[in-house]
């Protein structure tokens, strides 16, 4: 059967995502990853280079930084391997992505241990690395982030949003049809309620109340609101749904391409969509399926119960966390 226009367009732009994946990869090249293993080993053994322990750098920077390195590194060669069509591409990606959650988990610990404070007025990265957990069937490792992890990046910051300001952001990311100034995320989906929306699903699918600050950026659902409020109409979810995935493309007037070149896990992967029919799925709510190029395989389909990949550098930093934070302890990362 001749190859259609659209599916040739597809092709193409999958072709395009493979070719940025590996780019993405030299970059992060085996002599920089040596490195991260290298200063990981030393800040396990409490050591600290001293041209680091000059400008502050503790061991706990250095494992958190590792961690993170590892994780891209991790969730870069899964997510390349998914667009090759290999499934076990989910075993590396989820490796990655308990590396990238120890790493905010260290974070936001080190906060409350110390008693710093945070500037930072946005919700933390671990709120979509939850999702990832979600999506992943991991639930004792998603409830760990949920209840005790996440809730330190709200109780210690210094500078919170005005309602002007949530308001001005909520402005910013309309469409460009409705707003030609309009302004696209770094990670091509509107940011305002999507957060928000994520800890309600999965306060939901965990059973557990959720206990957010009354604060304007937390209220806010945004366009994501028929998610959680229009929870038992199949037809308001799939338009929900359906802006979703036109709102992770560039522009949809112009050829249709991913941002890629980013290590973060919820980039071409849908990791917030694939997470709502996950949440939905489990609670035995039906959500309807259509066809989308963000929904195209391998994710046009749940994956199914990935194995969880060991790695001696995540249970080494796993070990010194649990003897620095008490409130790891039990965690299986």
């Amino acid at each position: 059967m001749a190859m259609t226009h659209e599916h040739a367009a597809q092709s193409s732009g999958r072709r395009q995502l493979i070719a940025a994946g590996e780019l993405c990869l030299q970059d992060l090249d085996r002599y920089a990853l040596g490195r991260a293993e290298e200063r990981l080993s030393h800040a396990l053994s409490g050591r600290v280079p001293k041209q680091m322990r000059r400008s502050g750098t503790q061991p706990w920077n250095l494992i958190r930084s590792s961690c993170l390195y590892f994780g891209d590194f991790e969730v870069d060669n899964g997510r390349l391997a998914l667009l090759k069509g290999d499934s076990r591409g989910w075993e590396r990606y989820w490796l990655g992505c308990r590396f990238q959650i120890l790493s905010e988990a260290v974070w936001l610990l080190e906060l409350q241990k110390t008693e710093l404070r945070s500037t930072d007025t946005n919700f933390p990265d671990g709120v979509r690395l939850l999702a990832c957990a979600i999506l992943m069937q991991d639930f004792a490792l998603a409830d760990l982030l949920f209840s005790s992890i996440l809730p330190i990046s709200w109780t210690h910051r210094t500078v919170k949003p005005s309602p002007e300001a949530i308001a001005q952001s909520q402005n910013q990311f309309t469409s460009p049809d409705e707003n030609p100034n309009a302004v696209r995320t770094l990670y091509n989906y509107s940011l305002v309620g999507l957060d928000s929306m994520l800890l309600r699903l999965v306060g939901r699918r965990l059973g557990r109340p959720l206990e957010l600050p009354d604060q304007p950026e937390f209220a806010a659902l945004g366009p994501y609101a028929p998610i959680l409020e229009a929870w038992d109409d199949p037809a308001d979810i799939e338009t929900t749904l359906k802006w979703m995935c036109e709102d992770r493309l560039v522009d949809s007037r112009v050829m249709r391409l991913w941002k890629v070149c980013s290590p973060n896990p919820w980039i071409i992967v849908p990791v917030e969509i694939l997470t709502i029919y996950r949440v939905r799925k489990d609670m035995g709510k039906e959500t309807p399926i259509f066809s989308h190029p963000v929904l195209e395989a391998p994710f046009d389909h749940l994956p199914d119960k990935v194995v969880r990949l060991s790695d001696p550098r995540l249970d080494k930093a796993v070990a010194w966390a649990k003897d620095r934070y008490p409130e790891l302890a039990d965690a299986v990362f």
